[in-house]
């Protein structure tokens, strides 16, 4: 089985959470990229084509 088949496997969406991943650790991707991006620029919330949410 190649990889590609496994990361699409229904059972690793209810086996591998993202609270599963934080309580061991690991900081999910998007936390990484608002830490990284939006923290250097100075800005505190997430904007979506020039429009504050």
């Amino acid at each position: 089985m190649g990889g590609w088949a496994v990361a699409q496997s229904p059972i690793l969406g209810t086996t591998i959470t993202l609270q599963r991943l934080k309580r061991r650790g690991y900081i999910p991707l998007i936390e990484m990229y608002e830490i990284h991006f939006f923290e250097r620029k100075g800005q505190s919330q997430r904007t979506y084509g020039g429009t504050s949410t």
